[in-house]
């Protein structure tokens, strides 16, 4: 923690990133709790064509993914991904390659992925690719 109370991010990232028992034990706590209140939100949700769920982990969550019926994958080349980091988190590349390594690669998020929304960095462009995706799913429930 901080000196103020709050989490303090960058020794919690450098602990989970670099010891594997210390994030299995935060999964352990966090997913069990995150399923809990996604389960409420979904009981909750207003009636519509279909949900999205944004699970940044869903490839490697069993539970979430039963609750899917199709995977929706935003990609980026790997370097546009470090130098969004950087900008956001200002991590430096080591950092950064170590915590995507420990992520599913990206080839099997492509290969798994139901459809794919290419995220270069055009708001334009991506909104474009999102409208299309929603009217596929608009249409097909």
């Amino acid at each position: 923690l901080t000196a103020n109370g709050a989490l303090n991010r960058n020794e919690m990232r450098e602990l989970i990133f670099t010891t594997p028992a210390a994030k299995q034990q935060l999964e352990a706590i966090l997913h069990p709790l995150i399923l809990q209140h996604t389960h409420r939100q979904l009981a909750q949700a207003t009636l519509a064509s279909y949900t999205v769920l944004v699970v940044p982990l869903l490839l490697q969550s069993p539970e979430f993914l039963k609750l899917v019926q199709r995977v929706i994958v935003v990609d980026c080349d790997e370097e546009k991904q470090i130098q969004r980091v950087k900008k956001r988190s200002h991590l430096n590349s080591a950092t950064i390659k170590n915590i995507i390594q420990q992520q599913t690669s990206r080839s099997e998020r492509l290969a798994r992925a139901d459809d794919l929304l290419h995220n270069q960095g055009e708001v334009d462009e991506l909104a474009v690719q999102v409208a299309a995706l929603h009217k596929i799913y608009a249409q097909n429930n």
